[in-house]
């Protein structure tokens, strides 16, 4: 097994990677399992699949190139194949080429439930007391 194999393989967090046309290439085991698709549901598939929409899938690009190719943390939904929105959180870079020319996109993405308002503020008194 090589290294990118294995790296797919015993990652807990989601990765896909796609090709300069938004194409998937690379997908591990808990991307499909977010995601809810077999795999041959996900390699060779556009990328705007996983999104609720196409503006989504558009916004996190921009966010891309607005922060010079990187994002990390970036709070976004997926989208199951019964047509379910996840929160997950989002860390992604531009692929590039020796040359330097763009040739795709890797991410990294894990489900999480954001916090609502009551939940934040008892956190906060929570940390707070343990910390007086």
């Amino acid at each position: 097994m090589g290294y990118m194999e294995a790296l797919l393989k015993c990652c807990p967090e989601a990765i896909i990677m796609v090709n300069v046309d938004g194409i998937i290439t690379i997908a591990n085991e808990e991307a499909c399992r977010l995601l809810q698709r077999e795999m041959s549901d996900v390699i060779g598939k556009s990328i705007t699949t996983a999104y609720n929409s196409l503006e989504e899938a558009r916004e996190t690009t921009r966010q891309l190139y607005k922060h010079g190719g990187i994002i990390r943390d970036y709070e976004m939904r997926i989208k199951t194949k019964s047509g379910k929105l996840i929160p997950v959180r989002i860390s992604a870079c531009h692929r590039l080429d020796n040359n330097g020319n763009y040739v795709g996109a890797v991410g990294v993405f894990e489900q999480y439930r954001p916090w609502l308002g009551a939940e934040t503020k008892n956190k906060f008194k929570l940390l707070h007391f343990w910390n007086s």
